[in-house]
């Protein structure tokens, strides 16, 4: 049972006024309501725009490396980074704050359903492995996935990994 903060008398919750001083008694909060992720707005072209946008960063990266010529080794090692450096990126590209540089552009990020936070390493990882495999990664899949997101189907990193794509406005109501 609450009390008085004025004269410490006993009141019951929802009385507006104490019944021993007269004094206006606080009142309870009203809960805020639980957002439903039925609720939350599905950001399909937002999603496409930063997948795009995703798959541009890696083609620069892969140019950037392949196109500067010097030695025969410094040209190998360059070379395998070019390959290596893009699939990295795909991999973990939703690990820091659950966003992309496409996602951060677009204003959407990844939130895991599951543990009820946002997405990170292991969730990336888990979401994006496919995009790892050296050229079909980055080409094939990623066609698969762009034509998934624009019928507004989950895609199968997203089941694997708990997660689902959501704006930055719908985090913050759900926080």
């Amino acid at each position: 049972m609450p009390f008085c903060n004025h004269c410490g008398n006993e009141f019951e919750l929802g009385d507006e006024k104490c019944s021993k001083c007269e004094a206006e008694l606080p009142k309870a909060p009203e809960p805020i309501p639980k957002t439903e992720f039925k609720d939350l707005s599905i950001p399909k072209l937002k999603r496409f725009v930063a997948g795009l946008i995703d798959i541009v960063i890696v083609l620069v990266i892969f140019f950037i490396f392949i196109s500067q010529k010097r030695r025969f080794i410094a040209m190998i090692l360059k070379r395998g980074l070019a390959f290596f450096i893009p699939h990295l990126y795909l991999l973990l590209k939703d690990s820091i704050e659950g966003k992309s540089i496409g996602k951060l552009i677009t204003g959407i990020m990844v939130y895991n359903e599951k543990e009820k936070k946002v997405s990170g390493v292991l969730d990336s990882i888990i979401r994006n492995w496919y995009f790892a495999i050296p050229f079909a990664g980055p080409t094939i899949f990623a066609l698969i996935i762009g034509i998934q997101i624009l019928f507004g189907k989950n895609r199968l990193g997203d089941k694997g990994a708990g997660t689902i794509v959501i704006t930055d406005s719908d985090y913050q109501r759900i926080r």
